[in-house]
């Protein structure tokens, strides 16, 4: 959970973001992130990571590899 997190947090970072109206909506998604984060709450993070990007997630869904 800790890598998600991490990789949401450097995609959702609103001091990486140069247009004001981007700036407030990753500030609100990485409230929201840091309150999933805290709360152990999985799924509310990767509900963060598909609002966060219309065309390119934060975190890859990468299918898992079956035994």
């Amino acid at each position: 959970m800790r890598d998600i997190f991490r990789k949401l947090a450097s995609a959702l970072h609103p001091d990486r973001e140069t247009d004001a109206q981007q700036r407030k909506v990753k500030t609100a998604l990485m409230q929201k992130a840091n309150q999933a984060y805290a709360a152990n709450d999985l799924l509310a993070l990767l509900n963060c990571n598909c609002r966060s990007s219309r065309s390119t997630p934060a975190i890859s869904r990468t299918p898992v590899p079956s035994a």
